[in-house]
């Protein structure tokens, strides 16, 4: 992993240099992600990858709007899950309660590509989930699958899940 690198040449390197290094890495890949360019990993369900640029695809977009649709209009993952049966994730794995949750809090869908959102590991030490200031969060650099309708009605529900979930812990 590029982690172990790093950490052998931080003790050759003064540590400067090596954070250096790594914000010019990151300023790299954040002009990257500006211009809406695929940085690896694997694209979201409903996108393919056609010359570093997200593109819909269309079968598979079918399948996101029907999950987007469905928790929108109320229905619990379960159902959303029993629904999609005849489909399967990537890889051919069943959807689960993860997988969808995933899905319905990916920004991609409308269009906003971000990208280093929160402040994550530094050398290996949890540095926490703050929100990163150097975070890359641009609005309309993807075809979006997903309305904003749709969409903030998604994230309300989400929200008002997440609160009612803390009451009930209490």
């Amino acid at each position: 992993s590029n982690d172990f690198l790093v950490e052998l040449i931080s003790v050759g390197l003064g540590q400067r240099e090596v954070l250096e290094t790594r914000q010019k890495s990151i300023d790299g890949v954040a002009v990257k992600a500006r211009e809406g360019k695929f940085l690896g990993g694997v694209a979201p369900l409903g996108y393919s990858i056609i010359n570093g640029d997200y593109v819909v695809n269309p079968s598979e977009a079918i399948i996101v709007k029907k999950i987007f649709r469905m928790y929108a209009a109320g229905c619990g993952y379960s159902e959303i899950i029993s629904s999609l049966e005849s489909f399967t994730g990537r890889y051919g794995k069943p959807f689960n309660k993860n997988s969808l949750s995933s899905i319905l809090r990916n920004e991609r869908y409308i269009g906003t590509y971000s990208w280093n959102r929160r402040k994550v590991r530094v050398f290996r030490k949890w540095a926490g989930g703050t929100p990163n200031p150097n975070a890359v969060i641009i609005k309309d650099s993807i075809p979006r699958i997903i309305d904003d309708e749709t969409w903030n009605a998604v994230q309300e529900r989400i929200h008002n899940n997440k609160r009612n979930a803390s009451h009930k812990a209490k």
